[in-house]
C-alpha cells in the first residue's frame, strides 16, 4: 500500500471508531482494533465477544530498508474471537472495505458459535 493510501484507510479506520495499538499482537509494528457484541464477563467488565484487528507493518520512516513506494505500508485485517481458545480469521490483500470486513467478521463470529462454542 503507497504512504498517501494508508493515510486515506487510516483516516477510515479512525472514523469508523476503531482506536491504534502501539506493538504487536504477532510481528506487526502497531494495530487498529475494535471491540463488537460487548457482554458482562464474571468479574462484571464489559468484553467483547469478539474484535477485528487491522495489523500494520508500516516501512515509511525504515532507512535501512529500500522499499518501493507501492510497498510502504503492508495491512491485513484479522478477527479474534476468545472462548476456551482463540480462534482467528485473517484477510490479507491491497485494500479492505472496513465494513465489509466487520460484516464478514460478524458472519464468522456466528459460525463460530454453531460449530465452536
Amino acid at each position: 500500500m503507497t504512504s498517501k493510501a494508508y493515510e486515506e484507510f487510516e483516516e477510515k479506520l479512525k472514523s469508523n471508531g476503531y482506536r491504534k495499538y502501539p506493538g504487536a499482537l504477532i510481528n506487526e509494528d502497531y494495530y487498529w482494533c475494535k471491540g463488537f457484541n460487548h457482554q458482562i464477563d464474571d468479574c462484571g467488565d464489559r468484553c467483547p465477544a469478539y474484535q477485528v484487528i487491522f495489523s500494520v507493518w508500516d516501512y515509511r520512516n525504515r532507512t535501512d530498508l529500500r522499499v518501493p513506494d507501492f510497498d510502504k505500508v503492508g495491512v491485513a485485517a484479522r478477527v479474534l474471537m476468545s472462548n476456551d481458545g482463540r480462534i482467528d480469521l485473517e484477510f490479507t490483500k491491497d485494500k479492505f472495505d472496513i465494513n465489509d470486513i466487520e460484516t464478514k467478521a460478524h458472519s464468522f463470529f456466528e459460525w463460530v458459535k454453531v460449530n465452536f462454542i
